[in-house]
C-alpha cells in the first residue's frame, strides 16, 4: 500500500512541474512616438510571434512607395504588441511555385510552418477555402459587418457565403475612355459606339470577360436547375447581337488591347482598373461597363488577408492584423500607391474627387466562380471568334448553348 501511494504522490508532483503559465506581454506605456494599440474585442493568449506570406507584389522590402507604407504599418503593429514579431515571406516569385501551391505543399508536408496571415487573390481565396486550406472569420472580427465596404468587397471576402477573408484591394473591369469624350457618360453599351466610336477588345482571353459581363448583366444564370453549368439562348442573342453591331477592334492580348487605344487606333478599351491607374493617360478616365439595358454592370476582383495557420492560438492575433491592414486611412494611401481601388468608400474618396470611381465600384459584381468561369468562358471566346468573323448570331448563339449540354 505504500508502494502504491508514492508512486501516486510522485505522479502528481511530476504533473505539476510540466504545467508553465502563459505569458503575458508587459503593457507597453503610450507614448508621442508609439502607435496606440491596437483594438481587439477578442482576448488573446500571448503570441510571441506571427507569419506573413506575401506575393512579390506586395513586397514591405521593396524599394517602392507602397512597399514603405506597409513596412511602416506592419512595424507600428508589432510595436504596439510588446515581444511580437513578425516574419514576412515572399511566396510566388516566378522561380517558385505560386502562392497557393505554396500553401499546399506546406500542408501537407510542413503544417507548423503555414502563414498565420495570407495575401490571396479572389481565385486563390475561394480555392483555398474550398480545399479547407483557410480558416473561417467567424468569431474572430465583425470588421466586414461595418457599414463602410462596398457591396463587392464583402462578397469579395466571402466563400459561399462564410467570410474567409477582409478585402484590401478592388480591381474592376472598366472601359477606358478619354475625358472630353462624352459629354454625358453612356448608361446603355450601344451608346458607347455613338459618333462612330471604336473599342478595342483582347480576344485571346479565354474567360472573354467582355462577353461574360454584358451576358450577366441582363440576369441570366450561368448555371440550370440542376446547378449545371448552362447558357440562357435568348440572353446570349441578345448580347451576340450587340457585339454584331459594334464597332470593335479586335486584337491578340491585353496588352495590345491597350496599346490601341493609348496610341489612338481605337477609341475605347476595356481594361482592369488596376492597368489604368498603373499607367495613367493624362486625358483618360475610367466608366462603369455599360450593360445592354442601361444599368452598369461590372466584374471585380481583389486580393484579401486570410488566416491559415496551424495553431489556432495565433488565430486572434492573425485576425487583429488584417483588421490593422484595412483600416480605411491606410488603404487610402497603400492602394493608391499599388495601383488598386480601396475597397471602402471612405477611403477612395480621397483619390477620386470626381465620383468617376466611386461610380465603378458601386457597379461591381464579384466574379463568378472559378469553375464557372473555366468552363462558360471558352464557349464565350469562342462565340466572340465567330461573331468578329461574320457568322449568324443566331446560328452562334443556339450551338453556343449546345455546347454546354
Amino acid at each position: 500500500m505504500r508502494r502504491i501511494l508514492g508512486l501516486l504522490l510522485l505522479a502528481a508532483l511530476t504533473a505539476c512541474s510540466t504545467l508553465t503559465p502563459s505569458a503575458t506581454p508587459a503593457p507597453v506605456p503610450a507614448t508621442e512616438t508609439q502607435p496606440p494599440p491596437v483594438a481587439s474585442t477578442v482576448t488573446q493568449p500571448a503570441v510571441h510571434s506571427l507569419r506573413i506570406w506575401l506575393p512579390p507584389q506586395f513586397d514591405p522590402s521593396a524599394d517602392t512607395p507602397a512597399a514603405s507604407l506597409l513596412r511602416a504599418r506592419l512595424d507600428a503593429f508589432a510595436a504596439a504588441h510588446a515581444g511580437l514579431t513578425l516574419e514576412v515571406r515572399i511566396k510566388g516569385s516566378k522561380d517558385q511555385v505560386s502562392l497557393l501551391e505554396a500553401l499546399s505543399l506546406t500542408r501537407s508536408a510542413a503544417p507548423s510552418a503555414l502563414p498565420d496571415l495570407v495575401a490571396l487573390s479572389r481565385a486563390d481565396l475561394e480555392a483555398a477555402a474550398l480545399k479547407g486550406m483557410v480558416h473561417p472569420l467567424e468569431g474572430l472580427t465583425n470588421q466586414l459587418a461595418e457599414p463602410d465596404w462596398y457591396p463587392y468587397a464583402r462578397q469579395l471576402g466571402q466563400v459561399q457565403k462564410t467570410a474567409y477573408g477582409l478585402p484590401f484591394a478592388g480591381d474592376m473591369l472598366a472601359v477606358a475612355y478619354r475625358s472630353a469624350q462624352f459629354e454625358t457618360l453612356p448608361s446603355a453599351w450601344n451608346d458607347l459606339f455613338l459618333d462612330r466610336n471604336s473599342l478595342s477588345i483582347d480576344t485571346s482571353d479565354s474567360n472573354s470577360l467582355v462577353l461574360l459581363s454584358l451576358y450577366l448583366s441582363t440576369g441570366a444564370p450561368l448555371v440550370d436547375d440542376a446547378n449545371h453549368p448552362a447558357l440562357d439562348e435568348t440572353a446570349l442573342l441578345r448580347v451576340l447581337q450587340a457585339l454584331k453591331s459594334a464597332r470593335l477592334t479586335a486584337v491578340g492580348s491585353g496588352d495590345a488591347a491597350w496599346n490601341a487605344f493609348e496610341d489612338g487606333r481605337a477609341d475605347l478599351t476595356v481594361a482592369w482598373s488596376s492597368r489604368s491607374l498603373l499607367d495613367p493617360r493624362p486625358d483618360s478616365a475610367l466608366m462603369p461597363l455599360p450593360s445592354l439595358d442601361g444599368t452598369p454592370f461590372t466584374l471585380a476582383t481583389g486580393w484579401t488577408w486570410a488566416l491559415a495557420g496551424s495553431n489556432p492560438q495565433t488565430d486572434p492575433l492573425a485576425a487583429e492584423l488584417a483588421e490593422w491592414l484595412t483600416a480605411g486611412d491606410f488603404l487610402a494611401e497603400w492602394d493608391q500607391a499599388l495601383g488598386y481601388l480601396p475597397p471602402r468608400p471612405n477611403a477612395l474618396k480621397t483619390l477620386d474627387p470626381r465620383g468617376a470611381l466611386d461610380a465603378v465600384s458601386q457597379s461591381a459584381q464579384v466574379m463568378p466562380s472559378n469553375d464557372l468561369v473555366l468552363t462558360v468562358g471558352p464557349v464565350f471566346q469562342t462565340a466572340l471568334g465567330r461573331i468578329l468573323n461574320g457568322e449568324a448570331p443566331e446560328v452562334v448563339a443556339k450551338e453556343s448553348v449546345e455546347a454546354l449540354k
